[in-house]
């Protein structure tokens, strides 16, 4: 099983899911920080996702690692002479973009930018020509082509959601510093059958396009320029130690992107640790895991890897021993290790020959760093109401950073999420999933863990992504006495599969969707 955590290495996500309706709000949220745990079951592979869908990243890294004008500037009393506080909510609309803001009863949250002159949602990231600008979302799942020939460019998009104007180039191979294509989405097609490409070969794809699905074709790239580009990153203090990193873009919006320690003169953003709160941990991050600098595998050495924006051509500045749910240890860099690397991963030491596609470099590992070292911050959860948003403070009280809601009679932290019932329903984030269900249909799951292994507990949440859209929530429900016919998801298709052996498996109940609280969004 797989406990959910916020990932480092940021994806496009979709602002599609909920449309953002314009109204007029006068209260700011701050922007959430990026919790970095990378690769948590596979021993810390940073990138992984980000590389698959393009590696842009809509967080901290991008600007900052690719140099904008003013990078470097430290604007001690904040923008325009303000005091740090004024602007320690994390983000400020501009002329053209304004921000988007998810509300539940007294509590709201900044979660993205609408650029008003295009009339899209966007979050800033690396365009085609390695220039930082407010790009569209890809609220589907994908692009595929129309044809047997895969000369023609098409994308399946939930027919709810309606026609978006852009989508992603899909077909984008990671390059560092760009990043992909913008398409423009053109007429709705009339086809059952799309296809894409695999091993050199067009062939169809393994479904049938779903009758809630609607195909568009994509034309050509939209020139960059379309945009709000980012203009520089201008560092405001937060306190003695703490700088925030502020995005300016070039229509004067303002969004706080990360922070610097200037004791330790690196960027960091404010990470949970199990019983200690929160703390602000380098974000150029080495991996301590399966490599070793000696054939005996005795010497063991971090890795860094390079193939996704926030990683590629920088320098870590800290070493992470990744673990489970938050107890992660941190070490000082050491020397680059250039030659002799060896691994292993439990089939004995052998040499190591890396991908070159994945760009790792390695070091040795330099002395503990204790969670006392990094910059401290205390959470809170605030606010009147059932929902109350998870905020962060400095020892002088000032706000760091508003993360995610709290459900106060679920009794766990909460995301706007599209729910079973296809609302944006806040949906617990501290969760296991499952991808097996019962039926033929997916609606039921199955939660399988080794024979007389602990299985969770009965006040645990289970997520499971349904073909129908949205994600369903349910509790541990009895162990299952007799053989079924398992099923799991592909795409919006539910397949017949086989359940492991040696394993206990249980059924689980269903949390209506309407037990938890519906989020709106709306445009600043």
């Amino acid at each position: 099983m797989s406990r959910r955590r916020s990932w480092w290495l940021l994806v496009w996500v979709s602002c599609a899911a909920a449309a953002a309706a314009c109204s007029s709000s006068s209260g700011k949220q701050g922007v959430p920080q990026g919790d970095a745990d990378a690769g948590e079951a596979s021993g810390g592979d940073a990138g992984e996702t980000a590389a698959a869908t393009g590696g842009a990243s809509a967080g901290a890294g991008a600007g900052v690692a690719g140099g904008l004008a003013g990078g470097d500037a430290e604007a001690e009393g904040g923008a325009a002479g303000e005091a740090p506080s004024a602007f320690s909510d994390g983000f400020r609309s501009g002329s053209r973009l304004r921000a988007i803001l998810e509300s539940a009863g007294s509590v709201q949250r900044f979660v993205g930018w609408h650029d008003t002159q295009l009339g899209i949602d966007c979050q800033f990231a690396l365009d085609a020509e390695g220039t930082e600008r407010c790009l569209p979302q890809d609220g589907f799942g994908g692009t595929a082509y129309s044809d047997a020939n895969c000369k023609n460019r098409a994308a399946l998009i939930p027919t709810k959601l309606g026609k978006p104007a852009y989508a992603l180039d899909s077909a984008y191979q990671f390059v560092c510093g760009k990043g992909p294509q913008v398409l423009a989405v053109g007429k709705a097609l009339a086809i059952t059958q799309t296809y894409s490409e695999q091993n050199g070969q067009c062939l169809p794809d393994s479904f049938t396009v779903p009758a809630d699905q609607s195909v568009y074709a994509l034309s050509a790239a939209v020139p960059p320029s379309a945009f709000v580009a980012a203009s520089e990153i201008v560092r405001e203090a937060r306190d003695a130690r703490l700088s925030a990193n502020v995005r300016v873009a070039s229509d004067g919006s303002r969004e706080t992107v990360s922070f610097f320690d200037r004791q330790r003169n690196a960027e960091c953003n404010l990470r949970e640790h199990q019983g200690a709160d929160f703390g602000c941990v380098p974000e150029a991050r080495a991996y301590e895991n399966f490599y070793f600098s000696d054939a005996k595998c005795s010497a063991q050495v971090a890795y860094h890897p390079g193939y996704a924006q926030q990683v590629c051509g920088r320098i870590p500045t800290i070493v992470e021993h990744t673990a489970p749910f938050f107890t992660d240890t941190y070490f000082e860099v050491g020397a680059a290790v250039t030659t002799g690397v060896f691994s292993n991963f439990g089939e004995g030491c052998m040499p190591y020959t890396p991908n070159v596609t994945l760009g790792y470099s390695y070091y040795a590992l330099g002395k503990a760093v204790a969670w006392e070292a990094f910059a401290q911050a205390s959470s809170a959860n605030e606010g009147v109401g059932r929902l109350k948003q998870n905020t962060l403070r400095n020892a002088g009280g000032l706000v760091l950073s508003r993360l995610e809601f709290y459900d106060s009679t679920l009794e766990t932290r909460c995301r706007a999420t599209l729910a079973a019932d296809l609302d944006t329903r806040c949906l617990p984030t501290d969760t296991v999933s499952t991808n097996q269900f019962a039926d033929a249909e997916c609606k039921q799951p199955l939660f399988e863990v080794p024979t007389g292994g602990a299985a969770p507990k009965a006040s645990d949440f289970i997520e499971a992504y349904l073909p129908t859209g949205g994600l369903g929530i349910f509790k541990l429900g009895p162990l299952l006495s007799a053989q079924v016919s398992p099923h799991q998801t592909n795409g919006p298709d539910c397949v017949a599969t086989t359940l492991p052996q040696n394993y206990d498996v249980y059924t689980t109940v269903t949390v209506p969707a309407s037990d938890m609280v519906q989020v709106t969004r709306s445009v600043e």
